[in-house]
């Protein structure tokens, strides 16, 4: 299947919308398809994501499937790639992509963390959490955090973090 422009901004959109914190960028298509693969990893049964953009995200799973079963020569003379030696560095590259850039400054808490900490302390609804999260980090975008709020509560955040979290009210809380 070729992707079209629109097609590939409707599934940014929607992968934006109800996954990617940060959101994904166009600025670079080649980037943005690599971006597309990585989010599609989060995607859980509870997201419903459309048709369209499940689609998109098959598509591009093929055509790297396809890129990493052709066997291109190596520069050095009398060796040729081979898929074992293919495999050997993608999976280097990936491990080069996924470390975090360093910087001088120690990560503190983040986002998330910050959700799960409003929550244990008292019942918050998703309003009162966004407003902690903004006065929190004034610097990161607040759609994107609504965003964030959106995907993590109630269920992903209970998922990947092992905790209950119940809802009543509208107000979340990991207390019974």
């Amino acid at each position: 299947m070729k992707i079209t422009k629109e097609q590939l901004e409707n599934a940014v959109a929607e992968l934006n919308d109800k996954i990617c914190d940060p959101p994904i960028s166009l600025k670079n298509e080649k980037k943005a398809k690599k971006q597309i693969l990585e989010a599609s990893k989060l995607i859980e049964k509870t997201d419903k994501i459309t048709k369209e953009t499940m689609e998109v995200i098959n598509a591009l799973k093929e055509k790297k499937e396809k890129k990493s079963d052709k066997v291109k020569p190596e520069k050095k003379e009398g060796k040729k790639s081979t898929k074992a030696t293919k495999a050997k560095k993608s999976e280097k590259s990936k491990k080069t992509e996924d470390k975090p850039k360093k910087s001088s400054k120690s990560k503190g808490v983040g986002v998330i963390a910050t959700i799960l900490k409003t929550i244990t302390e008292k019942p918050s609804s998703k309003e009162s959490i966004l407003k902690k999260l903004v006065k929190a980090f004034p610097d990161r975008d607040e759609q994107s955090m609504s965003k964030t709020i959106q995907a993590q509560l109630p269920n992903r955040m209970a998922k990947e973090k092992g905790i209950k979290i119940t809802e009543k009210d509208g107000k979340f809380s990991t207390k019974g």
